[in-house]
């Protein structure tokens, strides 16, 4: 199920629903939670396989998405500090003192 694995990065709250909607789980399961629910019942995994099949476009394009989010926000991150706009070169003399 990689599709799905690599589908459960911050940002992907729906994927994260439906995972916890098919283990039966409250949509405020923690992680630890899911894993358990994993683990401890093989016909999870066969669930977990029938929401990968069968919302496998819908899951990458949320995975892709948020992907693509984080590298924006890097680069955006990236591009600042590369104008000396960020707070930290302006005011660097300042932890001088």
């Amino acid at each position: 199920m990689p599709i799905l694995a690599n589908a459960i990065i911050p940002g992907s709250g729906t994927v994260v629903a439906l995972i916890t909607n098919a283990l039966g789980l409250s949509h405020d399961a923690s992680p630890q939670d899911i894993a358990t629910a994993i683990n401890s019942n093989p016909d999870n995994i066969v669930k977990l396989k029938e929401l990968q099949d069968k919302h496998e476009e819908a899951i990458v394009q949320i995975s892709t998405a948020a992907e693509v989010a984080a590298i924006q926000a890097v680069n955006t991150t990236l591009q600042t500090d590369a104008r000396g706009d960020s707070w930290i070169q302006k005011n660097h003399h300042a932890s001088n003192h």
